[in-house]
């Protein structure tokens, strides 16, 4: 079973939300995989929120789902495998396998 520390911090997550440095640790000890729509924040991106909070509930407490600035974060973008400029796009990060589901391809449309 979970301890009662990863029990709480799992739960205190909302199901989607926007991840910062400041919030990035506490996503990262939840040891979920994180479904992560990096985002150009200086365009619309409410069908992407609108999109993650249709999904999210579905899987709720096996992943998080948050949306990120793409171009501030644009360093994280190819850490996890996202070598284009094209926004939005998404990654899926895995810790325990240390896998990475970068996508970004043409079709990525959230509507």
């Amino acid at each position: 079973g979970l301890s009662l520390a990863l029990w709480a911090t799992r739960k205190s997550l909302p199901r989607v939300s926007w991840l910062t440095e400041a919030n990035f640790h506490t996503y990262a000890a939840s040891e979920l995989p994180m479904l992560i729509v990096f985002v150009d924040p200086a365009q619309s991106y409410r069908a992407e929120r609108a999109a993650l909070d249709a999904v999210a509930p579905e899987f709720d407490g096996r992943c998080v789902f948050v949306l990120c600035d793409g171009v501030k974060f644009r360093y994280r973008k190819i850490a996890l495998g996202l070598t284009g400029d094209a926004l939005p796009a998404m990654a899926l990060n895995t810790k325990d396998e240390h896998a990475r589901y970068p996508y970004d391809g043409p079709q990525l449309r959230i509507a």
